[in-house]
């Protein structure tokens, strides 16, 4: 894997949540949403606000303002998506 390859960590990412290894899984999107560059932001929102969405999703209980901080920038990156709009509220009520 390159390292600085961002689409490698995300696919890594949706191999183990599809293994149900949500650990490791939480690890590859954080790796990914840290390797995508600057310049490559506009054609990965889609990818971005999943990885931030998954993270929030993990760390609800564990570390609910970090969680909050990873929901807002899902939303950021795709304002329309139910799921994180959902979490948002949540964490937030």
């Amino acid at each position: 894997m390159l390292p600085d390859w961002a689409p490698s960590y995300y696919s890594q990412a949706y191999a183990y949540q599809s293994a149900k290894d949500d650990a490791n899984a939480k690890l590859a999107y954080e790796k990914y949403i840290a390797t995508v560059k600057p310049e490559e932001v506009e054609q990965n929102k889609k990818n971005l606000a999943y990885a931030y969405f998954y993270v929030a999703f993990s760390e609800q209980q564990s570390n609910p303002d970090k969680a909050k901080e990873h929901i807002a920038k899902s939303l950021q990156y795709d304002p329309s998506n139910q799921e994180a709009l959902k979490l948002s509220q949540a964490l937030n009520s």
